[in-house]
Parts: structure tokens; C-alpha cells; sequence
């Protein structure tokens, strides 16, 4: 990691993608899980070992972006539809609220070793 830094530009940032299967356990989903810890646990001693280059992460939830884009339309529609049905937010993500957390995590300067949760309340569902 002390390698990457003098790449970096004096108050650059990294921002990592992770997901909820990080914190909220889903049988069958362990190497997703394992995947998503070691990024989150990565960026908190990134943060500190390279800083003042500071690392966040953003972990999005279900949200209605070109990954789906296979997906016959109506299927699509009713999948999304259940997810808003059943998320405290009332609604399924969209790529500009994604958006909104990375511009937050590189404009603040304030904040590093963070993980920044956009997924509708899925975690205390």
C-alpha cells in the first residue's frame, strides 16, 4: 500500500465499491460476503496508511442501472417494484443517489475510513 502513495496527487482520494453482504449475513452468499468485508476492512487501514490520501467506501444497494438491462422489462419492473415495496426508503436506488455518495466521499475532506451506506435501509430491514 506505502507503494501506491507517490502515484497519488497531494489530496487525492480512493473510493472503493462494496456491498451490504458485507454487514448483513444471506446464507449462501460467502465469498460475496468475504469479499465485500475484506474491501471494507481494507479501506479503513488504507486510510490510515496512506494518509493524508484519504479512503472511503460506498456500498450501494439494489439500484436500477445497466446491470439489469437484460432483463426482460417487465420482469425488471416487478423486481424493482418489490424492492421499493419492502425497503424503508420506500423506493429502489437509482445511478444519480449512487452518485450523490461518491461525489460526497471525494469532495469531503473530512472524511476518510468511511463507509457510506446507499441502500434504501436494506441494512436494518
Amino acid at each position: 500500500s506505502s507503494d501506491l502513495a507517490p502515484y497519488m496527487a497531494p489530496g487525492g482520494t480512493i473510493t472503493l465499491t462494496t456491498g451490504f453482504l458485507a454487514r448483513k449475513t444471506v446464507p449462501g452468499t460467502l465469498v460475496k460476503t468475504t469479499m465485500n468485508a475484506a474491501l471494507e476492512a481494507a479501506a479503513r487501514l488504507l486510510a490510515r496508511e496512506l494518509a493524508p490520501i484519504r479512503v472511503n467506501v460506498v456500498s450501494p444497494g439494489l439500484t436500477d442501472t445497466e446491470a439489469y438491462a437484460a432483463m426482460a422489462p417487465e420482469a425488471r419492473e416487478a423486481m424493482l417494484g418489490r424492492a421499493a415495496a419492502s425497503l424503508p426508503a420506500g423506493r429502489y436506488g437509482r445511478a444519480e443517489d449512487l452518485a450523490a455518495g461518491y461525489l460526497l466521499a471525494i469532495d469531503n475532506p473530512f472524511m476518510t475510513g468511511a463507509t457510506i451506506d446507499i441502500d434504501g435501509g436494506a441494512l436494518i430491514n
